[in-house]
C-alpha cells in the first residue's frame, strides 16, 4: 500500500550532495548489507551507519552523514486506493502485512498513520527471515491461524511468488 524508498531513486540527494547518481541506492541495497538490516542482524540504525561508513570510504569530503539523513527523513508515501482497498477487504477476511524492513518500520507506520490499518504486521527484522524465505510466510500464517491454500499473497516483486507459491499460498502480482 506504500512505498519507502521510490523507483527514481534519491538523485536529487545526491546532486546535493555531490555524489554520482546511484550511489546511495547502490550502497544502501547492497544484498549482504541490506540482508543484514532486513533480517535483524543489525538494527536500522547499524545500517545507516554502515551506509555512512561506506560513503566516506569512496568519497572522501562529502558530507556523507547528512547525505544519509536527507535520504532517511522520508517515511515512504501512501497509496490511498490501495489503503482503501485493504480497509474493504478487511471487513471480510484478516489482513497481514507481510513486509521486509528494518527495526524502523514501526516508526514509519505510525509517521505515516497506518499503524493500525492491518490485523497483523509481520516485519522480517522481527522474524529473523525475509521474503522469500519460507519462516517469514510460516510466521503470518500461524498468525492468521490459515493455511497457505487458503490464503492469498499479493505482492509487487514478482520474484517472491515463486517461492511462495511453491509453499502453497495463492499469489498475485501487484502493478498497481
Amino acid at each position: 500500500i506504500g512505498q519507502a524508498f521510490r523507483p527514481e531513486g534519491p538523485t536529487g540527494i545526491e546532486r546535493q550532495f555531490g555524489l554520482p547518481p546511484g550511489e546511495l541506492k547502490g550502497i544502501a541495497f547492497d544484498p549482504e548489507l541490506l540482508r543484514s538490516a532486513i533480517t535483524g542482524e543489525i538494527s536500522d540504525q547499524e545500517w545507516r551507519e554502515q551506509i555512512v561508513d561506506r560513503l566516506r570510504e569512496r568519497h572522501p569530503g562529502v558530507d556523507a552523514g547528512g547525505a544519509v539523513a536527507a535520504w532517511s527523513e522520508p517515511a515512504g508515501t501512501i497509496d490511498e486506493e490501495t489503503l482503501d482497498l485493504v480497509q474493504q477487504v478487511r471487513k471480510r477476511a484478516p489482513v497481514t502485512l507481510v513486509t521486509n524492513a528494518t527495526s524502523r518500520l514501526d516508526r514509519d507506520l505510525a509517521r505515516l498513520g497506518v499503524s493500525d490499518a492491518f490485523d497483523h504486521i509481520v516485519n522480517s527484522s522481527v522474524v529473523g527471515a525475509a521474503k522469500p524465505d519460507r519462516a517469514i510466510f510460516d510466521h503470518a500464517l500461524a498468525l492468521v491461524g490459515a493455511t497457505a491454500g487458503e490464503t492469498l499473497y499479493i505482492d509487487d516483486t514478482e520474484r517472491y511468488h515463486g517461492p511462495a507459491a511453491g509453499f502453497g499460498l495463492i499469489c498475485h502480482h501487484f502493478r498497481g
